[in-house]
């Protein structure tokens, strides 16, 4: 798996440590993900990520100070680094590249689909205007057209 490419969980984990900045620990990472998925995430998936993540060199991580509340123990905070930085950048990047693809087939789709309308209605235009416009209206539903 080249760099460029992560699960998309890790990308998901990668993007929640960035928005949270100076304030991700498990805890915060693991709300922040569930808040934008709507939907509860595995706290031992989350560890797994984090780990991985790190070891690959696109988050770093250090100990908070001790405290009561914790019974003394200490939270583990995660930044993300200049190459996770990078990496993020990359991921846009890539989706944008993927997206505009995807209109563009979509865009020449519908175009296609709409010049068979056009076909079909002079065809069959002679024959009965009744079939004409039940067969539009289908392909205009279908189409999502306005």
């Amino acid at each position: 798996m080249s760099h460029s490419q992560l699960p998309e969980f890790e990308k998901i984990v990668l993007l929640t440590v960035a928005v949270l900045q100076h304030d991700a620990y498990g805890v915060t990472i693991l709300e922040g993900i569930e808040e934008r998925l709507a939907k509860p995430v595995n706290v031992g998936l989350l560890q797994v990520a984090l780990k991985r993540l790190e070891d690959k060199g696109y988050l770093k991580s250090h100990l908070g100070e001790a405290t009561s509340e914790r019974g003394g123990r200490r939270k583990r905070f995660f930044t993300v680094t200049n190459f996770g930085r990078t990496i993020s950048k990359t991921f846009k990047e890539q989706q944008i590249e993927h997206w505009h693809s995807f209109q563009a087939v979509v865009l020449a789709s519908a175009k296609r689909c709409l010049w068979w309308i056009f076909v079909l209605k002079i065809d069959v235009y002679s024959s009965g205007e009744c079939f004409v416009f039940r067969w539009m209206f289908v392909s205009h539903k279908h189409l999502a057209l306005p």
